[in-house]
């Protein structure tokens, strides 16, 4: 029997030699879970990036509301939380993406800008599908296309669907918005926080 466990020890220390197995599996084991949570707190937080920069860009809403598009008390926490000018409104929302990172899952993360601003997630949805933004070089249906994605993005990341988060990582930042791809618009409005 202990010339059988040699022998058996033996050949598991060639295979770990070889690469092919680990002397620890549940330190391997370990190893994987750690980097799947790490991928999806890292994904959590360009999630929250990508959704400070929607909610940012629906303060516009008041254009939509002085033009008699949409309706005010819909919009009024949002509106009145948020200044006009870029960048001002730009340091005003970081409180909320602090808050957002912070939160434990992508759910309660969305939730501290509704809270905070009265509009959900779905909600920004129906904000920009207003046919009104048409030929607006602030928010508009641009954003429409952006935040649909990202609500794709929160169900993946709740489903912790890896292959569908990675897309959706790649393409957000490519696309599109009014002036410009939402990666520079990101850049740029971070880089006038200073």
């Amino acid at each position: 029997m202990v010339a059988s466990l040699e022998w058996a020890l033996s050949r598991r220390v060639e295979d770990y030699k070889a690469g092919s197995v680990s002397l620890r599996p549940e330190r391997a084991k370990a190893a994987t879970a750690r980097q799947k949570l790490s991928i999806m707190h890292r994904s959590q937080h360009q999630f929250v990036d990508y959704l400070t920069l929607a909610y940012h860009e629906a303060r516009n809403v008041r254009h939509l509301i002085r033009a008699g598009h949409a309706d005010h008390d819909v919009y009024k926490r949002l509106v009145s939380s948020l200044s006009e000018g870029r960048n001002e409104a730009w340091r005003q929302i970081q409180r909320l993406r602090d808050r957002a990172k912070e939160a434990s899952n992508v759910h309660k993360a969305v939730r501290v800008y509704g809270d905070s601003l009265g509009l959900s997630l779905e909600g920004l949805v129906v904000l920009y599908e207003n046919p009104n933004w048409r030929g607006s070089s602030r928010g508009g249906n641009e954003w429409l296309e952006i935040t649909r994605k990202l609500t794709e993005l929160r169900d993946a990341i709740d489903r912790r669907n890896e292959d569908a988060i990675r897309d959706l990582l790649v393409r957000i930042p490519e696309m599109c918005h009014n002036t410009g791809r939402v990666k520079d618009k990101l850049r740029a409005l971070d880089n006038s926080l200073g």
